[in-house]
């Protein structure tokens, strides 16, 4: 077993800004307040003083914990290897106690003992169900996805490169690639939108891709395959991490990060991709990138993201028109992040994962009936991760690709559901 081990023991100041990207567990190899010296060896090392240690390792739901070594007493500076089994159906939620092991969602936690410890794991069902955990595309992340035609859809993002590839799946576990007719199609690119939307009222919906890697084009097709250019040139700048929606019979594009540096909190509507209009505003959402969106209760609503000086928010706007904006909450219930993921379903806004400014990644689950009172929900054994996409689709909740950094960091090409109703 590839272990994900966590001590501190030299270079303090070189290793924080590393394991404050990956977790809350900071072991020590300085005495606890027993009172012994500082130092000590590996397991059954001596602390010089003959203080020792407790551990005591308790069980919350339905799993197993076996500790090595496992011992009545330890010393200052031992270093112990604690590994969570959940049964089946079941997954690790999480280690709590002590304030160096909350958080942490590895079934492996290795503990460097500095006084007595209580540690928890914490076993949840899992309730996610896996379609597939390596799709047919590369793994990416800042992706786009959609559902149309019955079909989930995956459009661009990164891997390594910028990638203009579309692929679609009925039932996220068989996806097929789709090759452009033509050979006209929007060039690689992360950080874009793409939307569902009818720009001739009544005739057939298409699928519009819009900017994202510092472009201003606006892209339409009615198969993934055969793509017509709406614009090169849209007015608003160029930017990346950005905002698009589709509400009200109009394409939108809000906020996101300049290729100047400088964020944005502006808000711009088309009827047809071609002719933009940039909305008079008062009170408004601050500049911001990576925040998420959502059309719920004929509102566009903005949530989250990165805003001035790199500080992560929690905020909730809405808006019927895209003029005037409501706050429905300054500080939601989840954490301030940036790089999640959101979508409405069952009558809900429902919020996934993200990125804290420690760049410590979440997989945690939220949702609201009405933007200002969330409510967490179950999240499964997926990896933590930021920059994945989720959406509703066929009466299931899906969760889609995304940057990780366990079991293995890096991208991601699996694919998660939640089944409605629950199986």
């Amino acid at each position: 077993m590839n272990r994900q081990p966590f001590r501190l023991v030299v270079a303090l100041s070189v290793l924080l800004p590393i394991l404050a990207s990956c977790s809350p567990l900071f072991g020590s190899r300085e005495s606890g307040s027993g009172g012994g010296t500082p130092g000590g060896g590996g397991p059954g090392g001596d602390n010089g003083g003959g203080v020792t240690y407790t551990l005591t390792v308790t069980v919350v739901g339905e799993g197993t914990v076996t500790i090595n070594p496992d011992r009545a007493e330890y010393s200052s500076g031992d270093e112990i290897e604690i590994t969570a089994s959940p049964e089946q159906g079941h997954f690790l939620s999480h280690w709590s106690g002590d304030g160096r092991a909350d958080g942490w969602l590895s079934e492996d936690l290795d503990l460097v003992i500095d006084g007595n410890t209580t540690i928890t794991a914490v076993f949840s069902p899992d309730l996610w169900r896996q379609a597939t955990a390596a799709a047919g595309w590369p793994a990416r992340e800042g992706h786009a996805v959609v559902s149309y035609s019955g079909q989930l859809w995956i459009l661009g993002g990164i891997n390594g490169s910028l990638l203009n590839d579309v692929w679609s799946s009925s039932d996220g576990e068989e996806w097929a690639k789709v090759e452009p007719i033509g050979g006209e199609i929007w060039s690689g690119r992360m950080g874009h939108g793409a939307v569902v939307h009818d720009a001739n009222e009544g005739d057939d919906e298409e699928i519009w891709v819009i900017g994202g890697a510092f472009l201003r084009d606006v892209w339409r097709s009615t198969n993934g395959a055969a793509w017509t250019r709406a614009t090169d040139e849209a007015p608003w700048s160029a930017r990346t991490e950005f905002l698009a929606l589709a509400h009200s019979g109009k394409l939108w594009v809000m906020g996101g990060l300049d290729g100047e540096g400088n964020l944005l909190n502006d808000v711009w509507s088309s009827p047809n991709g071609a002719t933009w209009t940039t909305e008079s505003t008062g009170e408004i959402w601050s500049p911001r990138r990576g925040h998420v969106g959502v059309v719920f209760q004929n509102k566009l609503w903005v949530l989250g993201g990165i805003g001035a000086g790199d500080t992560l928010l929690n905020d909730v706007w809405s808006s019927s028109d895209g003029v005037t904006w409501t706050p429905a909450t300054a500080d939601a219930e989840w954490l301030v992040r940036s790089g999640h993921a959101a979508a409405v379903h069952d009558g809900k806004i429902w919020v996934f994962g993200g990125q804290s400014s420690g760049l410590r990644r979440y997989r945690d689950v939220w949702s609201s009936e009405d933007g200002e009172t969330w409510t967490a929900e179950p999240h499964g054994s997926w990896s933590p991760r930021h920059k994945h996409r989720a959406l509703s689709h066929n009466d299931r909740l899906w969760l889609i690709g995304g940057e990780q950094q366990w079991p293995a960091p890096g991208t991601t090409n699996d694919v998660w559901y939640l089944p409605h109703p629950l199986e």
